[in-house]
């Protein structure tokens, strides 16, 4: 019987994002105004290792948005300009409701747009992080955990509201960071089949906001 043969994926320093700047051994609380400058990733170049569990098992990858940053001003004058009977104003004064008029855009684009069922809880108005590392309100289409609406409902929205601009992913305000979570017994079981090994540099801490001491991965198998 010929014996089984296993690829071993070995993740290098320079395929992780968001980890620690400069080789830090932890996070400080104001690090992501040094890795959102990596944002925005183009929609379809994000790397594969914040998409899918199993290239970093026992980790929980940063959230990413997927999305337009453009901040209030500009998803408000989307709505003004294009649906000024979706405008929300109070009832005496007759002032516009900023926010909450800005909060009927993922409604108004599920309807127009004929997004599926299934896929309409993805569009959503979110903060993120922006380039400039200050908080800004996206208009997002999912993100790295609950994937994206299809290509041709992106298209739409692109050419209707951006001018064709596609969307892309931005770093959460609350989830920037990798954090250490348990590893599932079927993650520990294909981590022992396929003999992944897990070379994290720099090392990323247990808890970003309270632990002083960095935690290691394992460099072999579990």
């Amino acid at each position: 019987m010929q014996k089984r043969r296993y690829n071993v994926r070995r993740i290098s320093a320079s395929e992780l994002m968001f980890t620690p700047p400069e080789g830090a051994a932890e996070y400080k609380r104001e690090d992501y105004k040094i890795l959102c400058k990596s944002t925005p990733i183009p929609i379809y170049k994000i790397p594969s290792n914040l998409l899918f569990k199993q290239y970093r098992p026992g980790w929980r990858r940063p959230t990413l948005w997927c999305g337009w940053a453009v901040g209030e001003e500009k998803l408000l004058e989307l709505v003004q300009t294009n649906y000024p009977h979706r405008v929300l104003r109070n009832n005496s004064s007759k002032t516009v409701q900023r926010l909450n008029t800005v909060m009927e855009l993922p409604s108004i684009i599920n309807e127009e747009f004929k997004v599926p069922e299934k896929f309409r809880e993805r569009v959503m108005v979110t903060e993120v992080w922006n380039s400039q590392g200050e908080m800004c309100l996206a208009l997002v289409v999912g993100n790295n955990f609950m994937n994206i609406i299809g290509k041709g409902e992106i298209a739409l929205i692109s050419k209707a509201f951006f001018d064709g601009e596609p969307p892309g992913w931005s770093l959460c305000t609350a989830r920037w960071r990798w954090t250490r979570q348990p590893m599932t017994v079927a993650e520990r079981v294909r981590l022992r089949k396929e003999c992944l090994f897990i070379r994290p540099d720099p090392k990323v801490t247990n808890d970003p906001e309270a632990s002083k001491d960095a935690v290691p991965l394992s460099d072999s198998c579990a």
